[in-house]
């Protein structure tokens, strides 16, 4: 039931696709499908890659599981399954049945694909704290200083610690060193 009519596919794009049979959770069957490479990825290959769809929604909780309701073209309320992705000849994406065309929707779609692969981006690295006692005086060194950032641990301590420098009173810190890169 091969479709030899069907023009370049585009990113956002549902079509019926026959999964086959297969074995344990992959997806079985004749079922939606979402077109998720990029368009320059459909318009230079035969190829391109689907995520597979189900109308039982469940793992609401899994980040790869994107639920779409009954719209783009969808009959029954639907979700993409981002982690379930395959590679597929173009001509074999049977009938059209809408695309997305909602940017917010896509954003999570872009978001689920990330984290389904494992490319999402971690916050930059940062260096350790030390944490530090200091006085009021000792403190101002710091915070005067251009190479570092300064917070206070516990902001409602009321007792007072000897200070690390200078045996002074004064208050838990966390003591960052700026970085040099900018």
């Amino acid at each position: 039931m091969e479709n030899k009519n069907i023009s370049k596919v585009k990113r956002g794009e549902i079509y019926l696709y026959d999964f086959g049979t297969n074995e344990g959770s992959i997806q079985n069957g004749l079922r939606p499908a979402l077109v998720v490479q990029c368009d320059e990825g459909n318009k230079a290959s035969c190829t391109t890659v689907i995520a597979a769809m189900t109308t039982v929604i469940k793992k609401r909780y899994l980040p790869s599981h994107i639920i779409l309701g009954d719209r783009f073209g969808l009959k029954e309320p639907s979700m993409v399954m981002l982690e379930q992705l395959r590679t597929v000849n173009q001509a074999d994406l049977l009938e059209y049945i809408g695309r997305i065309d909602d940017e917010h929707c896509m954003k999570k779609i872009n978001i689920g694909v990330k984290k389904a692969l494992g490319l999402w981006v971690d916050k930059p690295y940062r260096k350790p704290a030390d944490m530090r006692c200091l006085c009021v005086k000792c403190l101002e060194s710091y915070k005067n200083s251009p190479n570092y950032i300064v917070k206070r641990l516990d902001p409602f301590a009321k007792a007072k610690d000897k200070c690390d420098k200078c045996q002074s009173y004064g208050y838990d810190y966390l003591v960052i060193e700026r970085s040099k890169e900018g």
